[in-house]
């Protein structure tokens, strides 16, 4: 006699994923229950939890209506699976620098938020039955030179949401052209900035989103999808930058990996043949050519790192026509005052562009000297010649 052990197997799954939920839901308790050191020992283990709770995100059928009370947190694009990751949940006004961040940490002190996925076409129709706010302006950066400070300015007003540096957008930019053409994939962003941009507290009239340092290589794409929005690039001497950005360990590792969109978007191969150093010096020289291309625009504007002070405000606010609280801007000049990745504001800013100059190597000040120094001069040249122009002391 054979027995069928197909059921029982589907009900042991059942029980071990249900098992391993409830194991998830305790950790969770004990990290928003828990003291400060008793979450950042959990930490570690608890994101691994989180990438695994949005690659397992079951499937649901909602309504429009209740996807407009959640947030898009991972996109899937692949030959047979085309959805997006939702997180049930209210976002608050986030103190965490980044918005990828701000979710995890929303999904970890919430216990009752629930991951689930749909259709990527859920996308456009929420967009068009319930659009979000409209973008009022877009953030490009070449990394390390006060773009999360300037995001942490715009987020004080409350009639300004601020999208710092989301993945999902990254995600659509880089989805190759056979899974989703351009005419869809552009649809597909206006319909997810919509859905990021949706308004969580009254006020809020204003968007801003901040794109990753590397997005700048598609402005032409993005100022496309949303034609008359106005953007700004933000920039800082290369060298400085790349001190910076050489900490990070295996930022050339994981171009290898994606050597074909390097290649595309950054012109740089052979990357088995160059150093870190010069892999750093292209990539950022590349960045401010993006930028250079797209500036004879009325709606863009170059900020230098250097310009960034409580002076810088006026244009700021003049540039993207905001009407802020007379009360707000004291609380805007405030954030000067602090590290900008510190959201709970106790490390005092210490200027640092002289001691990074400093640890600059040799081999790095050669390859930023060759590779990187006249991009930089040219953006410097264009954002004098507008400062002439219109009169900006």
């Amino acid at each position: 006699m054979l027995i069928n052990l197909r059921p029982w197997k589907s009900a042991l799954n059942h029980i071990l994923l249900l098992l391993g939920g409830l194991r998830d839901l305790v950790l969770r308790l004990c990290w928003s229950l828990g003291p400060a050191r008793f979450r950042r020992g959990l930490d570690n283990m608890l994101r691994r939890k989180w990438r695994r709770a949005l690659d397992v995100a079951p499937a649901a059928r909602v309504s429009l209506q209740y996807l407009a009370n959640c947030t898009p947190v991972q996109l899937i694009i692949s030959p047979d699976r085309r959805s997006v990751v939702w997180l049930k949940t209210r976002r608050p006004r986030a103190t965490e620098p980044f918005f990828d961040q701000a979710i995890y940490h929303s999904w970890l002190s919430n216990v009752s938020s629930r991951l689930f996925h749909t259709e990527l076409e859920a996308l456009a129709e929420l967009h068009r039955i319930a659009p979000g706010i409209p973008p009022t302006g877009f953030i490009f950066h070449i990394s390390y030179c006060g773009s999360t400070l300037l995001s942490n300015i715009l987020s004080v007003p409350a009639s300004c949401l601020v999208i710092s540096e989301p993945w999902t957008a990254s995600a659509l930019l880089i989805t190759p052209q056979k899974l989703l053409p351009s005419e869809q994939r552009m649809g597909f962003l206006q319909a997810l900035i919509s859905a990021l941009g949706r308004q969580i507290f009254p006020k809020q009239k204003y968007l801003f989103i901040k794109f990753l340092s590397w997005n700048v290589v598609f402005l032409d794409f993005i100022r496309k999808s949303f034609p008359g929005v106005p953007w700004l690039f933000l920039y800082r001497h290369p060298l400085e930058v790349a001190v910076s950005s050489l900490r990070i360990y295996g930022v050339l590792t994981e171009a290898k990996a994606m050597s074909d969109l390097v290649h595309q978007y950054l012109g740089i191969s052979e990357l088995d043949k160059i150093s870190k150093e010069e892999f750093h010096a292209r990539m950022l020289a590349s960045y401010c050519n993006t930028a250079l291309k797209y500036l004879d625009d009325d709606k863009a504007m170059l900020v230098n790192y250097n310009e960034l002070s409580t002076s810088f405000l006026p244009r700021l606010l003049s540039f993207f026509k905001i009407e802020i609280e007379e009360e707000e801007l004291p609380q805007m000049k405030d954030c000067f005052n602090y590290h900008s990745k510190d959201g709970m504001r106790k490390r005092r800013f210490v200027t640092d562009s002289h001691r990074k100059i400093e640890m600059a190597s040799p081999h790095l000040k050669e390859m930023i000297e060759r590779y990187a120094m006249d991009a930089y001069a040219a953006l410097e040249n264009k954002r004098n010649a507008n400062t002439r122009k219109n009169g900006v002391n």
